[in-house]
C-alpha cells in the first residue's frame, strides 16, 4: 500500500502551499488519489513530478527549451 500524504503535509516538502498542490491536481498535471472528499499525494509521484519540473526550466534558463 501507497504512502499517502494530505496536501498540508506533502506542501512543505515541496516548497509549494497546499493550495498549490491542489490547484496543480485538478489540472491534471499532478497525480493524485481522492480520499472521501479530499485529495491526497504519493510522494515520490510528486518527487518524479518536480524533479522533472526542475529538470524543465534548468533546460529552458539554458536556453534549450
Amino acid at each position: 500500500m501507497k504512502h499517502l500524504l494530505s496536501a498540508k503535509e506533502a506542501a512543505p516538502r515541496f516548497g509549494v502551499s497546499p493550495q498549490t498542490l491542489h490547484r496543480l491536481a485538478r489540472k491534471g498535471k499532478i497525480p493524485h488519489y481522492p480520499i472521501r472528499s479530499r485529495r491526497s499525494f504519493e510522494p515520490l509521484d510528486l518527487e518524479e513530478v518536480f524533479r522533472r519540473s526542475t529538470c524543465l526550466q534548468t533546460l529552458k534558463e539554458a536556453g534549450h527549451g
